[in-house]
């Protein structure tokens, strides 16, 4: 088992029952390869690698599922076009091998008999036990509820520095940056995290989400509105 799932399954989620139940959840995860674990099907997401899927491929998979039609940056491809050269210059052309995957792809969260072609380990972790995941770009921590969280730990941290701390005295002043306490070396006191705070951050996050979804769907999106109704699809419809 991956150690993502590993964490997951042994350790999160046992505690997460215990406190609250079977109510749902979201995943808040960066797009960090890691975090999707390995697996040992094909899927539309994989781009390299054993599980590349050739553009014959993917066009053996619009037949099989009887696709009538994808559409791609507002341009749409049918099934006349499907083996049609993809050259740009013709006014007529099929899709190339990245728009057949995107739209297919669009296609699937229409579909849901489907979704396991494009849904990763985690995903369908998450599924399997009321969750849902969304995955935010790279370099915004304001999205990521822990990335607020840890940025008040490592303020706790700094300014318990001291020249010979050693990682005794490290490993304590993380401690007490979380729970708060007297520094290991001087007597700064960090007034730790609480559930209020964290409660705070979490709401901050999914204003931050908000906006986001607002950039990439317009004024009508609404997160609360797409977790409620139990989209599965949300992270092809945020991002």
């Amino acid at each position: 088992m991956d150690l993502i799932l590993f964490f997951f399954a042994k350790i999160f989620l046992p505690a997460y029952r215990e406190v609250y139940g079977y109510r749902k959840g979201i995943f808040f995860f960066d797009n960090a390869p890691y975090h999707k674990c390995a697996h040992d099907r094909k899927r539309l997401t994989d781009k390299s690698g054993k599980d590349y899927l050739r553009k014959s491929d993917l066009q053996k998979l619009w037949e099989e599922w009887d696709i009538d039609r994808i559409v791609v940056n507002g341009k749409i491809f049918d099934s006349s076009v499907l083996y049609m050269s993809s050259d740009k210059r013709r006014s007529i052309r099929g899709p190339n091998i990245d728009e057949l995957r995107t739209g297919i792809i669009k296609w699937i969260t229409h579909h849901m008999e489907y979704l396991e072609w494009i849904l990763n380990d985690v995903e369908k972790f998450a599924r399997e036990h009321n969750f849902r995941v969304i995955w935010t770009p790279p370099y915004h921590p304001e999205l990521q509820p822990i990335e607020l969280v840890w940025v008040e730990v490592k303020l706790c941290v700094r300014n318990c520095f001291f020249i010979d701390r050693g990682i005794t005295g490290l490993l304590h002043d993380v401690k007490i940056g979380f729970e708060g306490g007297k520094c290991y070396h001087t007597d700064f006191v960090c007034p730790g995290i609480n559930v209020y705070a964290v409660r705070k951050k979490i709401r901050r996050a999914f204003r931050y989400a908000q906006k986001w979804g607002e950039q990439f769907n317009g004024d009508d999106f609404d997160l609360y509105k797409y977790w409620n109704e139990s989209v599965d699809s949300l992270r092809y419809q945020f991002f």
